[in-house]
């Protein structure tokens, strides 16, 4: 009985596993584009506008809508975003014939000189216009969603990072980690890439290299904006004695020959 049982439920799985590949291997196809050449706004040196083009490579008339948005991410990189009445898009709405490019206006209206750089984002989406897709059509047609940085300059450009706490600590699962907090006291983003940490065992000063992939939980390089912070951790390095207590930082973004 248990084999008669199992075929059906085989044959159910199988079919299951063909459908999904059939599906995955469908063109999806947006048919609308966003060129963001220039994305840094410099007010103190007069430059209070950049302009992004919009392309309708499709057949079909196209409705985007552009939003400008104030980036904020928190301590463990997670991003959201905000209503801002400091930059604007023109036109924010746009009416694409097909094979047609329209130019937007990303302006500045803030404050000429600012202390510290600015993060926003622009999302373009595409609205309905009504058309339904012809039901025997094999290619998805999705509403994409482009989200563009884009960078307000301060008047005056320092790069400084600070590690504001490192420390042994346990995990739910009993996992030793090094955990770790820094603090982007600079002017400007930092793309996070690498950091050496340097410390005090057995008498001796050591120091340890952590690679931005080697960062739980992101395991990729960070942008810490200006006056962010940035959580994480690693695996308690074995050959570091569970007794030390206190890392400094050295350096960071150093390349691979050690020069940054």
């Amino acid at each position: 009985g248990v084999q008669t049982c199992a075929l059906p439920i085989l044959a159910h799985r199988v079919i299951g596993f063909f459908s999904l590949l059939m599906v995955a291997s469908v063109p999806v196809f947006s048919g609308y584009y966003v060129t963001l050449n220039d994305n840094e706004i410099n007010p103190g040196k007069g430059k209070n506008l950049v302009n992004m083009y919009v392309t309708n490579e499709s057949d079909d008339m196209k409705a985007i809508m552009l939003s400008p948005k104030l980036r904020n991410v928190d301590s463990s990189g997670v991003e959201t975003v905000s209503e801002t009445e400091d930059l604007v898009v023109f036109p924010a709405q746009l009416i694409l014939p097909p094979r047609s490019e329209k130019a937007v206006s990303i302006r500045w209206l803030g404050e000429q000189n600012i202390s510290r750089e600015r993060s926003y984002r622009v999302i373009v989406d595409e609205l309905n216009v009504g058309k339904k897709q012809a039901k025997d059509s094999k290619i998805i047609r999705t509403k994409v969603r482009y989200v563009k940085s884009i960078y307000v300059a301060p008047y005056k450009i320092v790069n400084s990072l600070m590690l504001e706490d490192a420390r042994r600590d346990v995990l739910e699962d009993g996992t030793s980690v090094l955990k770790f907090k820094f603090y982007n006291n600079g002017t400007v983003r930092e793309l996070l890439r690498n950091v050496v940490l340097e410390y005090k065992s057995m008498d001796r000063i050591a120091s340890l290299t952590i690679t931005s992939d080697e960062m739980e939980p992101f395991k990729s390089n960070r942008n810490i904006l200006a006056n962010n912070r940035l959580e994480g951790w690693i695996p308690w390095p074995e050959d570091i004695d569970t007794k030390v207590d206190k890392f400094y930082l050295l350096d960071y973004n150093l390349d691979e020959d050690g020069e940054e």
